[in-house]
């Protein structure tokens, strides 16, 4: 893509309001977070439900970028030297110009839509079809109104097929990317539930998405489905309708599936063959998706052979990165089955994100199907690199070794994965963060697996994606100029206080808050930045919280004297921030009524302290019976900190809404609320979580299998007798893990292939036992202990507890693994 402005002008009916028409780009921005190349980039400035992207103009402006896209007025004298295009609607701009220029190209263009799906296809169908064929494709799950257009604008003259994927969550969005795409071939993939709220019927929901199709001369569907059946047979006639099915109609007709150990065999024919594939996966959504693929190989006209060859070597899609503990100090970020630009980028990104100040290594594999000149790749690469700060390569694969005059960073080159690890050892990147991608036939995963810290088979997997998503649907709720500080107490909540707040901070949280001394320290030497509060700040540790910037809660005459003893010994004279706590009704920590007198005329006599905050602490907020006792302390709290602050000559923020509190009652948001649960998809409101997002899945799997007889006991104390013949499995996963004893005895449950399994027997410190005689199952198959089937809560139900012991029970021993999209 390479653009000038007056190019970009005419596809977007745009205005230039200052600057050259003559300048060039081939780099689209739309968050100032993410800038690479900002010399040759264009930063379109958004307006979104939750954002506006003229708030982070001047932010691109300081990073390098001097091509805009507007549709606000803003102040022109602060971009003295920068082309400005004024249009009506930003992203309808970007769409415009995506539209002019997909009809550049001539080659085949095929748009994928559906519930579910839709990115394992596509990726399939690139593992599939790359050995034959340059391809350009959707990067990730980019399918919105705005991922569209930027999947589109990838588009270049090298490639011999584009594979786009499409969604919507809203009626009337789908004829918009249709008119971007402009598909040649349709591809339907599996329905679902998902954003059927705005949708009256299911019915409804799939004529939307089959606007996408209407100029297809080709669309691929399941005819199983008699609803999607009828809505693809009423599409214009001249599309021509091609089906897979167990049904004796369809032109790819399933006469057989035969499941076995991690393998699945589907034999097929159509009206002139018979073909069996193999492929390594048993689920049923992986065979769906595998049978829509075998229908497009076969109407593409791939060689039997090909189809049964590769169909044998089709490698798992995960569109996330993931973070990991490594060995030695070190943080690996996994994206180790992909390798193309637009990927790395967002790799770059998130490695940049995290990394914060510390050393990074990128180990990259060389880079196929690009549709450039090799030289041209790795001249890419290593600008890429240099831009985003990035200390160190590793380049594995003979096009790096024949490039690697190019890199101007310090780099290390091998031929091949095999290569490295034998010459690499683990220690020799201690204390670094490490970015492993590369291209699946590398099998980078054996890089990761020798890097990683090890661990036993039982994981918490953090979901970056939903803990953004619920901060945003909080944040959302706030009135005008109030703040939100996040608890990132109690490790995160058992989720991880550094790669949360590393979250926080890039999501524009205004304060953090911990509990002790000692978790600040932590964030701090991690590189967090931002405002952080502490909650419980213990006297012997106060010198270390000034030492690192950190500022305290203050909630006795006795911490306040302490504090004040402080920083006179460390000779601060500057007004230091601190936290007022008052209590209102918890009577747990704070300053009561009667001690208002002395507390005001201790800090008129003390300039050394800045009052930042005035809070309290709601008691019963998730209750609707105890509201008249929650106004109660709201007009205490109004009373009092309205009486501290009359002295003070300024206003310091006031807070008081926890999560409960922003949820129901936003007269006591005041200047700040604190998130605190709700941030990891937790609520007592239904309604509310029900539009919140799982952050944690906890995971394991099963260790082994055992038949016992009737009669028979299983674990200590004989307390659970089989009553008949059963299958009982055991899982790595007991009471010193976090799975609570009081689920011991068929109290709980975990859930295999989707089916919920009972606790038989105590739960022991390392181990549990559970009844799978109702399922075919196999050892290493994988467990669900809490996620999208068992919500936290259900658990906690279970367990007699609360949410809150749930996750900060989760030992440490559990590996965290962080996932973004």
């Amino acid at each position: 893509m390479r653009y000038t402005i007056a190019d970009i002008i005419d596809a977007s009916q745009g205005l230039l309001v200052q600057g050259s028409a003559d300048s060039v780009v081939d780099h689209v921005i739309y968050d100032s977070r993410k800038i690479s190349n900002p010399n040759r980039s264009i930063f379109i400035a958004i307006v979104g439900r939750n954002h506006n992207g003229h708030q982070y103009i001047q932010d691109a402006y300081s990073k390098g970028v001097r091509c805009f896209i507007i549709q606000e007025e803003i102040n022109l004298s602060l971009l003295a030297d920068a082309c400005v295009i004024r249009v009506n609607n930003s992203l309808r701009a970007l769409q415009l110009w995506a539209k002019q220029h997909r009809q550049k190209f001539h080659y085949p263009v095929w748009a994928i839509t559906g519930s579910n799906g839709k990115t394992i296809v596509k990726e399939w169908l690139n593992q599939l079809l790359s050995p034959d064929l340059p391809i350009v494709r959707s990067p990730k799950s980019f399918n919105s109104q705005l991922g569209v257009p930027l999947s589109v604008l990838q588009l270049d003259s090298e490639y011999q097929l584009a594979i786009i994927e499409a969604g919507i969550s809203e009626p009337n969005e789908m004829e918009v990317l249709a008119e971007i795409i402009q598909p040649t071939w349709g591809i339907f993939t599996m329905i679902g539930a998902q954003h059927q709220e705005h949708f009256s019927s299911i019915e409804e929901k799939i004529i939307e998405k089959l606007k996408l199709f209407k100029n297809c001369d080709v669309v691929f569907y399941n005819s199983d489905d008699p609803i999607v059946k009828t809505a693809i047979s009423e599409l214009d006639s001249n599309i021509k309708k091609t089906d897979w099915g167990k049904n004796e109609g369809a032109f790819l007709r399933i006469n057989n599936i035969v499941k076995g150990a991690g393998k699945t065999i589907i034999e097929a024919s159509t009206s002139e063959e018979v073909i069996q594939i193999e492929i390594p996966f048993s689920d049923d959504a992986s065979i769906e998706n595998a049978c829509l693929c075998l229908l497009i190989l076969t109407n593409h006209q791939t060689s039997k052979n090909h189809i049964q060859q590769r169909f044998s070597k089709l490698s798992p899609v995960d569109m996330r990165l993931q973070l990991i503990s490594g060995s030695f100090g070190m943080t690996v970020i996994n994206d180790a089955y992909s390798s193309d630009f637009t990927s790395l980028e967002i790799a770059l990104d998130f490695l940049q994100r995290h990394a914060q100040s510390k050393p990074t290594t990128v180990i990259l594999s060389d880079i196929k199907e690009s549709g450039l000149e090799k030289n041209d790749v790795y001249n890419k690469i290593n600008e890429l690199l240099i831009h985003k700060g990035v200390t160190h390569l590793i380049g594995i694969g003979p096009e790096f070794i024949l490039h690697q005059n190019i890199f101007k960073i310090n780099s290390k080159f091998f031929e091949s994965t095999s290569d490295f690890l034998q010459k690499t050892k683990p220690n020799d990147h201690s204390g670094q963060f490490v970015l492993v991608k590369g291209a699946r036939d590398f099998g980078f995963e054996k890089i990761v697996r020798a890097f990683q810290e090890k661990t036993h088979e039982t994981v918490l997997e953090i979901h970056l994606d939903a803990l953004v998503h619920n901060f945003h649907f909080y944040k959302n709720k706030l009135l005008p100029d109030v703040k939100m500080m996040v608890m990132v107490k109690a490790a995160g909540y058992g989720a991880g206080s550094v790669e949360v707040a590393s979250v926080l901070a890039f999501n524009k949280a205004d304060y953090l808050a911990v509990a002790y001394v000692d978790e600040g320290i932590a964030l701090r030497q991690a590189g967090i930045s931002l405002p952080i509060m502490v909650m419980n700040s213990e006297i012997s540790a106060l010198d270390h919280l000034v030492d690192y910037h950190l500022e305290p809660e203050i909630y006795s005459m006795r911490s306040l004297h302490a504090f004040i003893e402080v920083l006179k010994y460390k000779n601060i004279t500057a007004p230091y921030p601190v936290h007022l706590k008052l209590d209102t009704g918890m009577h747990r920590l704070g300053f009561e009524e009667k001690d208002l007198s002395d507390l005001k005329g201790i800090i008129k006599e003390n300039k050394s302290l800045r009052i930042a905050s005035i809070f309290s602490h709601l008691v019963a907020t998730d209750n609707p019976e105890h509201d008249a006792f929650t106004r109660q302390q709201l007009s205490l709290f109004e009373k009092m900190a309205g009486e501290v602050s009359s002295d003070l000559g300024y206003k310091p923020l006031w807070h008081i809404a926890n999560t409960g509190g922003i949820e129901r009652l936003p007269e006591s948001q005041f200047d700040m609320v604190r998130l605190g649960i709700g941030l990891y998809g937790v609520s007592a409101n239904e309604s509310e979580r029900n539009q919140l997002r799982t952050v944690g899945q906890l995971k394991t799997v099963i260790s082994q299998i055992k038949q016992i007889t009737a009669g028979e006991s299983v674990g200590y104390n004989r307390n659970f007798i089989a009553p008949q013949d059963m299958t009982i499995a055991t899982i790595p996963m007991g009471y010193a893990d976090g799975l609570k004893r009081s689920l011991s005895n068929g109290k709980g449950n975990v859930w295999i292939q989707g089916q919920p399994c009972t606790i038989v027997g105590n739960v022991c410190m390392d181990m549990t036992m559970v009844d799978i005689s109702h399922l075919s199952c196999n050892e290493g198959d994988a467990v669900l202990i809490i996620g999208n089937i068992q919500h936290l809560e259900a658990l906690a139900r279970a367990s007699a507890t609360i949410p809150y012991e749930i996750l900060t029970s989760i030992s440490q021993r559990v590996k965290r693994i962080y996932l973004e999209e």
